[in-house]
């Protein structure tokens, strides 16, 4: 569940963001474990409280648990709901590590984002 509790404020206005609801699951398609590799598709069902139903739909290849190439889509009538991404893990320790993330979001009329996230699991 996402937005349960507060919303955005800008200067001195405020305003609700709607609660987002959803369900996601994975199926690891290809694991080998000598070689390393592992390709995982993805799939969420989103539903916001102000909006219909969506899909989302990905593919993950993981090389050796550290290097990451992502695509996801989100269907629709254009290409423009194509995302991609990479990311790589920095292992500090077995429990300590830290991943570094990027991604490609395009977002019709707002444009083109490019999303960079650092991740420390401990």
């Amino acid at each position: 569940m996402q937005n349960i509790w507060s919303g955005v404020r800008f200067v001195s206005d405020s305003y609700d963001l709607p609660l987002m609801v959803r369900i996601g699951m994975n199926y690891s398609l290809i694991k080998l474990i000598r070689t390393g590799h592992t390709v995982l598709l993805l799939a969420d069902l989103e539903k916001p409280a102000d909006n219909e139903m969506g899909l989302n739909l990905g593919m993950e290849y993981n090389y050796e648990e550290w290097a990451f190439l992502r695509i996801g889509y989100k269907p629709g009538n254009d290409l423009d709901r194509l995302a991609f991404g990479a990311g790589i893990r920095i292992g500090l320790s077995k429990f300590n590590k830290v991943k570094i993330n990027y991604a490609f979001v395009p977002y019709e009329n707002l444009g083109n984002t490019h999303r960079i996230g650092l991740l420390w699991v401990f």
